[in-house]
């Protein structure tokens, strides 16, 4: 999967669920960052919800470190 993030990297990565869990693995072309991450989602949170939620991590790990001291 690749995901073009909002003002920061394009990163690919892998997202998968399996029972009430759903996890995935994201890395920058380089490889110099990377994010893992697993979560449990509401009973009944629609895909479209999860999947928003997935870039929102993804958006706050690759986010520009530099940007909070600006």
């Amino acid at each position: 999967m690749r995901v073009d993030l909002p003002d920061g990297p394009t990163v690919r990565g892998k997202t998968g669920s399996s029972g009430a869990w759903t996890g995935g693995a994201f890395a920058t072309g380089d490889l110099k960052r990377h994010v893992v991450y697993t979560v449990r989602p509401v009973p009944g949170t629609s895909g479209q919800a999860q999947r928003a939620r997935v870039l929102e991590l993804a958006t706050a790990a690759f986010a520009d470190r530099g940007a909070a001291s600006r």
